[in-house]
């Protein structure tokens, strides 16, 4: 089998893959890719019936695993988590459960969290507003830590709360391809809070595909954006298969200048 090129260490910023290129269980695909990238992206899920929570112990397996490259984690927190639903009941256990994730995920010291907020278009933009600011205000600090990602509705409708908080921000740029949004206008507007970027490509109406699926021309607005934005921190292809890491390999190394000479494992 082929040895898979690696971009650890290529990019003036920390790239990352997510934790399912391959269709296993965490441990799996940390094994077959710790050397592919600076960090992993650990996609946590949580719902009735399910969920890929890990135990302590998987928790010490992933610092052992990962500590032989030194590959880093973020953890991106389940998309069931709503932090501004309008239920009570609700609420309480999406912050219960982010207080949980943090504690349990505390030993691998990730680089951040990133925050699903979602937007509820039947309430009055008040009433959302304020639950988000609550919400928010009672999640534990350092809030910095937290990056709240851009979706299908515009966040920097909520730039004040996030800036008053300290929140950080994802700036998933497929979202905002997806949504018809000025990317570049989003990188100005949170210029001094990105913590993570999502970079992955459309096609058919659908995301988290290979960049090569993305036309040049706007592959060369995302590079000349992020490059210009002096972007160094946390970038994570989001895509979830090894044919899409594969087929966004050259895209990756055609928008940005390696800083260093590459690797393979």
């Amino acid at each position: 089998m082929a040895r898979i090129r690696s971009l650890k260490g290529v990019f003036p910023f920390s790239f990352g893959v997510t934790s399912y290129l391959y269709p296993a269980d965490i441990i799996p695909n940390l094994r077959k890719v710790r050397g592919l990238a600076d960090e992993m992206e650990l996609v946590l899920f949580e719902g009735k019936g399910y969920s890929n929570l890990p135990s302590r112990r998987d928790v010490r397996r992933f610092t052992r695993i990962a500590g032989r490259t030194g590959m880093r984690f973020n953890v991106h927190l389940p998309l069931d988590i709503d932090v501004a639903s309008m239920d009570d009941a609700v609420r309480r256990e999406s912050l219960e459960t982010v207080a949980r994730i943090v504690e349990l995920t505390a030993p691998l010291d990730p680089l951040s969290y990133t925050l699903h907020v979602l937007k509820d278009e039947k309430a009055s933009a008040e009433a959302w507003r304020a639950r988000v600011h609550e919400s928010l205000s009672r999640i534990p600090a350092p809030h910095d830590m937290f990056c709240a990602e851009t979706l299908s509705w515009d966040l920097r409708e909520i730039d004040d709360i996030i800036r008053d908080l300290g929140y950080s921000v994802c700036i998933d740029v497929g979202h905002l391809l997806m949504g018809g949004y000025d990317v570049a206008d989003f990188f100005r507007c949170f210029a001094d809070r990105i913590g993570m970027v999502h970079l992955h490509g459309i096609r058919d109406g659908k995301d988290h595909v290979a960049l090569s699926h993305l036309a040049p021309e706007v592959r060369a607005m995302i590079a000349r954006t992020i490059t210009e934005a002096r972007y160094r921190r946390s970038l994570c292809l989001e895509v979830f298969s090894m044919d899409d890491y594969v087929g966004s390999r050259e895209s990756l190394l055609q928008m940005f200048t390696p800083v260093a000479g590459e690797a393979s494992c």
